[in-house]
């Protein structure tokens, strides 16, 4: 009888699992990436070191993103990543799709410290585009409110 007692207060406290299981691509990105990059990011005293270790990391303050729509179809100018992973393997004439559809999203990333090196998301491709060729396809784009 106390066995059934102990394994029902057992059962009762199970809980679920609060959290998403770690996968071994975010531990290593963690461990390996982040982790390092904080451990010798100096902060001031006052500042909280997550927020402004991945607002440095991520240059939050340095990067203005836009979130677009398009409402004329265009084709997409410029070089493209080689890969969603790889950003600085810029490769020209990708295969892949550049023809942006009306009433597709398109996310305009404006660099402060690179004017003439904006990153232009689209149907999970990355487009590097000058200054003339982002003020070329800002006609055929409306911000999304």
């Amino acid at each position: 009888m106390s066995s059934q007692i102990e394994r029902k207060k057992k059962d009762r406290k199970k809980r679920a699992p609060n959290k998403i299981k770690d996968t071994p691509a975010l531990t290593a990105l963690y461990d390996y990436f982040l982790k390092p990059f904080l451990r010798d990011y100096h902060l001031h005293l006052e500042q909280l070191e997550t927020q402004e270790g991945y607002e440095a990391f991520f240059s939050v303050n340095e990067r203005a993103t836009l979130w677009c729509i398009c409402h004329t179809a265009f084709t997409m100018p410029g070089d493209s990543w080689l890969d969603t992973a790889h950003p600085y393997n810029v490769v020209k004439g990708v295969p892949g799709r550049r023809y942006v559809k009306p009433g597709e999203g398109v996310v305009v990333r404006l660099d402060k410290r690179l004017p003439d090196r904006n990153d232009v998301e689209f149907d999970d491709q990355v487009f590097v585009l000058t200054r003339a060729q982002l003020a070329h396809i800002n006609q055929y784009m409306r911000i999304k409110a």
